[in-house]
């Protein structure tokens, strides 16, 4: 059985929506591969059902290619993920 990609999803992508900063990070410096928008992100992330974390900031120090020996914390705090969820 063949599996179908029908949201078009790159391995980038599927680095960016799952928190993996170095991966992310490599794959972008690595490969002719592009980031998709912010927006885009967010809406194949609320479909997906992944992890809750900072995406804008994620976003942002990708962007910027930070090294990532200097990223910051992207986990949002339990108190509020589950405020979220409520």
């Amino acid at each position: 059985m063949e599996y179908l990609n029908l949201k078009r999803l790159n391995c980038l992508d599927y680095a960016v929506i799952n928190n993996n900063y170095h991966i992310a990070f490599n794959l972008l410096n690595k490969t002719s591969l592009c980031l998709k928008s912010l927006d885009e992100y967010l809406s194949i992330m609320k479909t997906e059902r992944t992890p809750l974390f900072n995406v804008p900031l994620f976003y942002e120090t990708l962007e910027n290619r930070t090294s990532p020996e200097r990223i910051p914390y992207f986990n949002i705090p339990n108190d509020i993920e589950k405020s979220i969820y409520i």
